[in-house]
């Protein structure tokens, strides 16, 4: 595909060595040194393909012709599929995947079956015609050996057979070989901004890129000299929960392919480079029978190290090195280091390569499982000491956090505190819900102190975990750091050093375990029971706290974090296939299921438009006695919604099977207040969306005339299970969130204030989703034909203006329900004025209340007729989330577009100060904190609300008297889209 010449922007000009694109819808062009690539994979790129969602609308074609080979038929081409990527342990979805889309497809035919053999279909996959022409058919090149050196058991795959296969597969039209500078431009009266995301838009394959295309070419060739981004993630894992069966794979990426792709398992990005084997148990019994003792823990670590070191010598092989010189240009990112000898200095120190150079920071193994995990460790050790139940309180806490889209946040254990059974993403769930869990466990000032470095942790940690940088969102991001660090130091000296803290629960059992152990090597008995706890002290002298600080230049040389993150989920592939081992073996059999689910992935990438029947039986549901009075239609009410069209921005089913009849809904609920003026509020607000150019505030602003000529056809209101607000990414992703009105039901709305500090954003929760068909009769229409009316029923919430937060002093916005008196309490929205759903976490210090509200059928079953006095808006529940908050985001232009009046207030903060401020500095601002005293808005701080474009974007420093106000926010799933009946569960108490 041939890439059409823009013209070239004012950037560039005809003596400059780079050519640039023009700005495209969001403000980004990208350029190229010296011309434009000859193929650029972005030009077949739609919108489906930056769908993030199993619910987004996909197109679908017609199959090819033998679409099922190497298989005879293609009931064993879908049997086979079925059975590989399906799990060991077949639930329901399996179950429903292999009726509709196996027995029911229009191609499945039971007489193909009669001589079926599993084993046979195997073999026919492992022995598959090497076909040149065909990009599934190349041998995946496994082979074994049994080194000289005792160590038995390396199965391995020659790199360059891996990168080439890679690059005849289907997936290799989505590779980018010629790297780019991104730029971003919203003011054209400013300097365009470097925007860093994929790994082929930072400084360092941009350099090699340079390197090999001023290198000569080799005589005869006249290819276009393109680059092979090679990255490599090695990491052992077990693959039993019992027994020490493990393993311990080399995984292969290429960074020509988007993050996007090869971070999802099912594209099969992964490639399995090499399983390493283990050092044998017999080296004990060799190192004694040589040297006359013993291998101490020193020596089997050097042991280790040169067994790795030898793997590498096999898999940096003659082929490799010929084209690493010759043949696929430079590969950078490889391996690992040991301070004796190391194979990638011998093997490619003469082509001038620093091996120092292709280490990455690990941000899963560095933060979220080391300088996090530590911290909460200890925070938790104080807990301990102080006593008064406080640890049993932060559990009750962390059971009653909410959840938060399909899998963002998920339900917490029980007994958080234990840490048992936690994996990294665990710990991410823990710390964006941190702060308004541990609020007010400790007294003060200790309180404030750890509040304050837990902003800093998860302001640190969305920065560290955007996917999408600007040289703006890097800038804070390193002063981010400096102000993590005086953190760290301030709960230190401050808060750790008043504590004496012993080992938890758990670190004293497992002393006890290895002691017993060792005792057991010995051939000793010792009496484990009464171990004695051992003293901690927090250690801020650790390597991974000290690698904070290399994550930006890390970033502007290879990209944001997401390219390489070790936190990939290749791990359970591997698990999957040892179940299906005799356990004797086992690596090779893993290998070889490996390849067999690669080589039906490729045929049925090369089958993609092959369309697959889905047909799902309507449910039929049997008629009800009693009128169901709740809004919120229950978990077991019916309807489904078809995948949505991702250009639409909101999704709500358009069938009509359950509703009221208006006035008889109301005559019976005539007593709860939370409906009162209900039939006059909503006239209102369909006539406002009917008239065009009104804007009305209130009912009264419309004539009786005008609403009497509104006529709700057949007086009925229709209920709706779930809405899907369909949004825009900050990286230019367009991603989903689902509601419902039973467990996930907040949102948030652009606000219309005036006031020079306005909070960015209103929030509601959910009553009901409902529609109307209805007709105008007005003289204001020139059309009077029947309409469909979406809309929402919510409860408002409003701001606590008492109440300091935001960047500033390190607080999350603090918002509560209206009271039932209020005008504003409840109300109508357009679905369309949805920007996100939003994730509130109650603000637990503050208790409940009765006050609010009666009892009503606006609230859910599990509130039991009460509310919470005040919630926290999670600001750091995902990252575009973040994003909203702190501004800047390149994706969000439409959304700051339509609110021109409305500042982004919370997004002013001491993180947009220099990275010069001294540490006098950040303790006059803990202190004014501390004592609630008035803020002031600093130089820098002014000068990145300039940046961000925003004006008065402090609300932390709204000094407002007044009743307090609140929002709320919260994203919700229906059953239709992956909810289960167990999301809806009983408020635990406190």
């Amino acid at each position: 595909m041939e890439l059409t010449d823009p013209n070239t922007s004012n950037f560039s000009s005809v003596h400059s060595p780079y050519a640039c694109t023009q700005p495209d819808g969001n403000d980004l062009f990208r350029q190229h040194h010296g011309t434009y690539p000859s193929y650029d994979p972005e030009n077949s790129v739609v919108l489906e393909h930056l769908c993030d969602g199993p619910t987004f609308q996909c197109s679908q074609g017609t199959p090819r012709t033998s679409y099922f080979a190497p298989f005879l038929n293609a009931t064993v081409w879908r049997l086979m599929g079925w059975f590989y990527n399906g799990s060991t342990q077949k639930s329901l979805d399996d179950l429903n995947h292999l009726v509709h889309n196996v027995i029911l497809a229009e191609d499945f035919d039971h007489k193909d079956l009669r001589n079926f053999s599993a084993q046979q279909e195997t073999r026919r996959l492992d022995e598959a015609p090497q076909d040149p022409l065909s990009s599934f058919f190349t041998s995946d090149g496994w082979q074994a050996i049994a080194p000289e050196f005792r160590v038995e058991g390396l199965h391995y795959r020659k790199i360059t057979d891996i990168v080439r296969s890679a690059f005849e597969e289907l997936a290799a039209q989505t590779f980018h070989t010629v790297p780019y500078k991104l730029f971003w431009q919203p003011d054209k009266t400013r300097a365009p901004e470097h925007i860093i995301t994929e790994l082929y838009t930072p400084d360092a394959m941009l350099r090699e890129h340079e390197k090999v295309k001023s290198s000569p070419k080799v005589p005869g060739c006249n290819l276009e000299t393109v680059i092979a981004a090679i990255m490599l993630w090695s990491d052992s894992t077990h693959l039993a929960s019992f027994g020490n069966a493990a393993l311990w794979p080399i995984y292969l990426f290429l960074g020509n392919q988007s993050k996007y792709t090869h971070a999802k398992p099912t594209s099969f990005a992964a490639h399995h480079l090499a399983y390493i084997p283990k050092l044998s148990d017999t080296i004990q019994d060799f190192y004694m029978k040589t040297f006359g003792t013993s291998a101490t823990a020193p020596v089997l670590t050097h042991c280790k190290r040169e067994l790795m070191q030898a793997i590498w010598t096999f898999l940096l092989d003659p082929d490799f090195l010929h084209a690493y010189e010759y043949g696929m240009g430079k590969i950078y990112k490889l391996g690992s280091r040991t301070d004796q000898w190391n194979t990638f200095s011998e093997k490619l120190a003469k082509f001038g390569f620093n091996f120092y150079s292709m280490l990455v920071p690990d941000f899963m193994h560095e933060f979220e499982l080391g300088v996090w995990k530590a911290t909460l460790t200890h925070l938790i050790r104080i807990l301990y000491t102080t006593g008064d139940n406080a640890v049993q309180e932060l559990n009750a806490r962390f059971r009653l956090v909410p959840t938060f889209g399909r899998d963002t946040i998920r339900r917490f254990s029980n007994n958080v505190s234990g840490l048992t059974k936690l994996v990294a993403r665990d710990f991410e769930d823990i710390l964006q819900c941190a702060i308004p869990v541990f609020d007010r466990l400790l007294p003060e000032p200790y309180n404030a102190i750890v509040l304050d470095l837990l902003f800093e942790l998860a302001t640190w940690h969305a920065f560290g975990k955007l996917r999408m940088h600007t040289e703006t969102t890097l800038f804070h991001f390193g002063n981010c750091t400096t102000r993590l660090g005086q953190a760290f130091r301030k709960f230190s000296q401050d808060c750790c050093s008043k504590f004496t803290t012993y080992d938890l629960p758990r670190e004293t059992a497992a002393r006890a375990r290895w002691r017993g152990a060792q005792s057991a090597k010995m051939g000793t008995v010792e009496n484990t029971t009464g171990v004695a706890s051992k003293c901690h002290v927090f250690n801020m002298s650790t390597y991974k706290l000290h690698a904070l600080g290399d994550y930006v230049k890390s970033i502007w040389e290879f990209g944001t974090t997401d390219n390489y993150s070790t936190q990939v989920l290749e791990h359970r592939r591997v698990k999957r296939f040892y179940t299906r081992t005799n356990k004797i073996g086992f690596t090779r059999a893993i290998a070889k299921h490996q390849q067999r689910e690669r080589l039906l992935h490729r045929i049925h990438e090369e089958n993609r438009t092959v369309a697959q029947a889905v047909a799902r039986n309507a449910v039929q549901e049997s008629a009800r006695d009693a009128v169901p009075e709740n809004p919120s239609l229950h978990f077991v009410d019916q309807e489904p919604l078809p995948n949505c069209p991702p250009e639409l921005h909101y999704q709500i089913s358009q069938a009509k099977k359950y509703w009221w009849d208006l006035s008889a809904w109301l005559s019976r609920n005539k007593n709860d207040l939370a409906l009162m003026d209900f039939l006059p509020k909503l006239k209102s607000h369909i006539l406002e969306r009917l008239i065009p150019g009104s804007m009305a505030k209130d009912e009264d602003e419309f004539t009786m005339a005008q609403c009497n000529a509104l006529l709700l056809i057949n007086n009925c209101i229709y209920r709706h299970k779930v809405l899907r607000i369909n949004y825009t990414t900050y990286d230019l992703r367009r991603a989903q969130d689902s509601l419902n009105p039973r467990t996930h039901s907040d949102i948030m709305v652009l606000s219309h204030e005036d006031l020079e500090n306005a909070h960015p954003y209103w929030y509601a929760r959910i009553i009901g989703i409902f529609h109307v068909d209805v007709q105008y009769r007005g003289p204001e229409l020139h059309k009077h034909g029947p309409e469909r009316i979406d809309f929402l029923w919510v409860r408002w919430f409003a701001r606590n203006r008492n109440m300091k937060t935001g960047w500033a002093v390190r607080r999350l916005p603090c918002i509560g329900f209206y009271p039932q008196g209020e005008p504003e309490a409840f109300g109508f929205i357009n679905p369309e004025q949805v920007v996100r759903a939003a994730h509130l976490i109650p603000a637990f210090r503050f208790g409940r209340t009765t006050a609010l509200l009666p009892p009503s059928i606006t609230r859910r079953k599990c509130d039991n007729d009460e509310d919470w006095d005040w919630y926290y808006v999670n600001m750091f529940v995902d990252r575009d989330m973040f994003m909203r908050y702190r501004g800047g985001g390149v994706g969000h232009r439409s959304t700051y577009g339509n609110k021109d009046d409305t500042p982004m207030d919370d997004f002013s903060s001491t993180e947009e100060e220099s990275s010069e401020e001294s540490d006098e500095d950040m303790s006059e601002i803990e202190g004014a904190d501390a004592a609630d005293s008035d803020q002031l808005i600093g130089d820098d701080l002014g000068d990145e609300m300039e940046e961000y474009g925003y004006s008065g974007l402090d609300q932390v420093l709204d000094d407002n008297e007044g009743d307090a106000e609140t929002f709320d926010d919260e994203d919700a799933l229906g059953p239709e889209d992956g909810e289960g009946p167990d999301d809806e569960v009983e408020d635990a108490t406190l």
